[in-house]
């Protein structure tokens, strides 16, 4: 299993792949974060009959559940007869900023092109069999195949189509490790291990790509959001519920609605993913003044406040 993996379930795994595909910016549509998912952890999103391939069934699964209260709304998404897409909500990429200790260690980072470019691919699947022995990973071929496109996807990618790994170019660094270096062996159930001359040739490839560019850095989540936090305080401020409440006056639940774009007659669990998204944004701008304003609101329409995720439920499969 990677490194990390005990300490996350497979939903925070399905909004990690989103994450990475731009979720907390935009809807990003279920096929792609399906193939993100299947990149990420190819063990657990492939079909398995057929575990070269992702299962998108089991990504939409995911994150249909993601989207119920139960969980916290972590995600909105809608859906059609042609297209549906998903995009983390506050709470969502606050569970994300709470889980992400945990989550790093889980994501593949690449290495830079230009480092790996004029090394052997023998070299590069040695030094992704030590990585992946390291993590406490069964080196078998499909996870080899996957390891070395997260690791070096300018020479393992299935040319002419982006995205892919090409198992073909993995096996041929397999053969070449095998036939010319000694490098790794290759057992009776198809797990590959490194011989000495391996490990001591990982570690000098390790050594040379070692520079880390994580796809996704997770303490940046929302930091691209700047100006649409700013735009949401200020529709806060010019509201008549916020006059109100800088001169000490009473909130009424009609005007305290009104502020975070909401009416009366909306429904509480859009009322509450709402605050949660204007609370988002004052936290980033670090305005402590509207948080205070925010959970007022929220008392008064009658709903929880709910900004601190739990770490309930880390090893099983759910929230």
């Amino acid at each position: 299993m990677r490194k990390g993996a005990d300490q996350v379930n497979t939903m925070q795994l399905v909004l990690l792949a989103l994450l990475r595909c731009g979720g907390d910016q935009r809807f990003v549509s279920t096929d792609e974060v399906a193939l993100e998912a299947f990149k990420l952890y190819p063990g657990k999103f492939c079909w398995e009959e057929y575990p070269h391939l992702p299962q998108w069934d089991k990504v939409r699964q995911w994150l249909s559940e993601a989207k119920k209260p139960k969980h916290g709304t972590l995600v909105e998404g809608y859906g059609g007869q042609r297209w549906e897409g998903y995009r983390l909500t506050a709470a969502g990429v606050r569970l994300l900023r709470f889980k992400e200790k945990a989550l790093s260690e889980v994501t593949a980072m690449p290495a830079p092109e230009e480092d790996y470019r004029e090394l052997l691919g023998s070299s590069l699947v040695a030094a992704a069999v030590a990585e992946l022995e390291a993590a406490n990973r069964v080196p078998d071929f499909p996870v080899v195949v996957h390891h070395c496109y997260a690791r070096f996807p300018d020479r393992f990618e299935l040319r002419g189509y982006s995205g892919w790994p090409d198992a073909c170019s993995v096996q041929d660094g397999i053969d070449e490790a095998i036939g010319l270096s000694q490098m790794v062996k290759r057992e009776a159930n198809g797990v590959v291990e490194l011989t000495a001359e391996g490990r001591s040739k990982a570690a000098e490839t390790l050594a040379k790509v070692a520079r880390p560019v994580a796809a996704v850095r997770l303490a940046e989540i929302g930091k691209g959001l700047t100006g649409k936090f700013g735009r949401q305080i200020a529709e806060i401020s010019r509201s008549r519920a916020w006059v109100a409440y800088e001169s000490g006056h009473k909130l009424s639940k009609g005007a305290a609605c009104e502020a975070i774009q909401c009416t009366l007659q909306s429904h509480p669990n859009a009322i509450r993913r709402a605050l949660e998204a204007y609370h988002l944004a004052a936290e980033e701008l670090g305005r402590q003044d509207v948080m205070q304003f925010l959970a007022a609101c929220a008392d008064v329409i009658g709903v929880e406040l709910r900004m601190q995720p739990t770490s309930r439920g880390g090893n099983e499969d759910g929230a």
